[in-house]
């Protein structure tokens, strides 16, 4: 538990000390208990209380300073779990391996090899370096660092309402785009199919399909972008080759993150191999025309030649799969009067094998909760419609935006102290865990912000070290100054 030292390249003192300690400790969703253990440890050698409520959330309390004990709280909040994503060939084990940063061009990243966690590293490691600073004089400060936040803001949905009794609320997470005081509100369906197993037909070859580094992001922020979606790309290989019996389909790993590869196994007739080589190329060529990617690393949708599966799906059960694979609503749904997305839809995961069950999941956003119910409603029909088991599995409120709060006032007023220009006040499209707090506490005030990160939920994801700089003063001077006359 080091938190004493920090790496070549960035600035030295407690922020940097904190993340890249943060780094070292495994924390992906639903195994956060070593990163807590690591922030309460550093709470408790500070003379901090902790508390811990029956979702598995961290509460940290650093009183007052003598004179301002009657200063309302100011709450600090982040997750504490990162969404998990190696690039392919990179063989890492986020419940044991230490993220291993590296520093290039002004930013902080990975190299490209997995996830950094600055989503949401930033908030534990600024919210800490205010708890643990002993020359900070302010009000009586609240740290709140929920769980599974990146698998459907669990944490936030089964919080103690008591962690979020304050006078406001700063939510530490995004990507740095000025402050955010509104979001999306979302939903996840799942929907089941049992797959029956039945021999090869006469005369196949085995084959996978393979459909790689598409750039992926995040299914909030990035699904306007041309993106592409690796698991809709394989049902349009297997629409354009009925004859190309699926053994086993996967692709996505959570539901807030785009596809960005996806394998498809099974058999089909030997003449048509190369017809199907030909067509996956096709389809790379017009991916790498029309996406979004680096251009150091080009699309691959390949055919590949293997050993010839032990059993693949029945007919009907292909049928169905193809029918959901290509004519789910994916994408933009609808916009709002300024351009921005109002309603989308991700089709996240692809899981299945013959003799099992074929998986997928679904996750709508919507900054109307009207419209999200019917997003996921019509959903939950279409997988019906082909026999699919299906179900909402959770969802969430979206954040109505007050532009006229008196908090958001104030903060404009700190900032244009602090960078001499107005800031930009947004509604986002990604689901925030103000959300879930809005609809428990509608009278506290809340506003997010986060330093600058690029490549969220993706090997791609890197920290802009100055912008660290920026939000660590924003974020000192509104603690310090919200409540003064």
């Amino acid at each position: 538990m080091n938190c004493s030292t920090v790496m070549p390249g960035v600035p030295d003192h407690a922020f940097w000390r904190v993340f890249l300690a943060v780094c070292a400790v495994p924390h992906p969703s639903g195994h956060e208990e070593k990163v807590r253990a690591l922030l309460a440890a550093l709470a408790a050698k500070a003379g901090l209380r902790t508390r811990t409520d029956s979702a598995g959330n961290l509460a940290i309390d650093r009183p007052a300073a003598p004179g301002l004990e009657d200063v309302s709280t100011v709450i600090l909040q982040g997750h504490m779990d990162m969404v998990p994503q190696a690039a392919e060939g990179v063989e890492f084990d986020f419940e044991r391996d230490p993220v291993r940063p590296v520093v290039a061009d002004g930013w902080v990243g990975t190299g490209g090899r997995t996830t950094l966690g600055a989503d949401d590293g930033v908030a534990l490691a600024g919210a800490m370096e205010l708890l643990l600073d002993e020359t900070l004089i302010c009000g009586p400060l609240r740290a709140v660092f929920t769980v599974g936040e990146e698998t459907g803001l669990n944490g936030a949905s089964g919080i103690d309402p008591a962690f979020l009794e304050g006078g406001a609320l700063l939510n530490l997470d995004g990507s740095g785009k000025g402050f955010t005081i509104g979001c999306a509100g979302g939903a996840r369906v799942e929907g089941v199919l049992a797959l029956g197993a039945v021999p090869v037909p006469a005369g196949h070859v085995g084959v996978k399909v393979a459909v790689r580094d598409l750039p992926g992001g995040h299914s909030g922020e990035d699904i306007h972008r041309a993106r592409g979606n690796a698991i809709a790309v394989l049902g349009e290989v297997m629409k354009r080759f009925p004859d190309l019996a699926a053994s086993e389909i996967h692709g996505g790993t959570v539901d807030n993150a785009i596809p960005r590869d996806a394998s498809l196994y099974g058999a089909l007739p030997e003449a048509e191999f190369a017809s199907l080589e030909a067509f996956c190329a096709e389809l790379a060529a017009t991916l790498e025309r029309t996406l979004e990617h680096a251009p150091e690393r080009p699309v691959r949708v390949e055919a590949l030649a293997v050993p010839v599966p032990d059993a693949v799906w029945r007919d009907a059960e292909r049928r169905a799969a193809v029918e959901l694979l290509t004519r789910l609503p994916r994408g933009v749904q609808a916009t709002n009067p300024d351009g921005s997305v109002a309603t989308s839809a991700n089709l996240a995961i692809a899981d299945g094998t013959a003799g099992g069950e074929l998986r997928l999941v679904m996750h709508c956003r919507s900054v109307s909760n009207e419209e999200r119910r019917k997003l996921s409603a019509r959903i939950e029909t279409a997988m019906r419609e082909v026999r699919f088991a299906a179900r909402l599995v959770s969802e969430y409120s979206g954040w109505t935006p007050r532009f006229d709060a008196p908090l958001t006032r104030r903060a404009g007023e700190i900032y244009r102290e602090l960078f001499g220009r107005d800031p930009e006040f947004s509604v986002i499209h990604g689901g925030l865990e103000t959300g879930i707090f809005s609809g428990l506490k509608p009278e506290l005030p809340m506003l997010s912000f986060a330093p600058e990160i690029e490549g969220l939920h993706s090997p791609a994801e890197r920290l802009n070290i100055a912008s660290v700089e920026d939000f660590r003063r924003l974020l000192r001077a509104l603690v310090t100054g919200l409540w003064k006359r």
